[in-house]
């Protein structure tokens, strides 16, 4: 058997029991709670994301004399990353980042 199908046997596997452990009475339910659980998680990483950014600004401010990063793009950098200048909105004066109002 090659992993391809053992990793496809794993999954049917996973996908039968967790129907049955959600109390979903069809397939058609346990997809719907299976979205609404990958949208809940989608935003949760968001937020954690958003946790790292602020701690990283706490971060870059102690390591530079207290100067605040000069835009996202050095953020991201400074965390080895890039940020979605769409996502988060940085006021370099302040230091303050604030998230788009879909991940509050």
């Amino acid at each position: 058997m090659t992993i391809f199908r053992i990793k496809a046997l794993f999954f049917a596997i996973i996908f039968v029991f967790a129907g049955l452990i959600t109390g979903c009475d069809t397939y058609e339910d346990y997809g719907t709670a299976l979205i609404t659980t990958h949208e809940r998680t989608k935003i949760e990483v968001k937020q954690i994301d958003f946790q790292n950014i602020k701690i990283s600004i706490r971060r870059y401010r102690a390591m530079n004399n207290g100067k605040n990063p000069e835009s996202l793009e050095e953020i991201g950098k400074f965390m080895g990353t890039t940020l979605d200048p769409e996502l988060y909105s940085y006021d370099p004066e302040t230091g303050d980042v604030t998230q788009a109002p879909q991940f509050r």
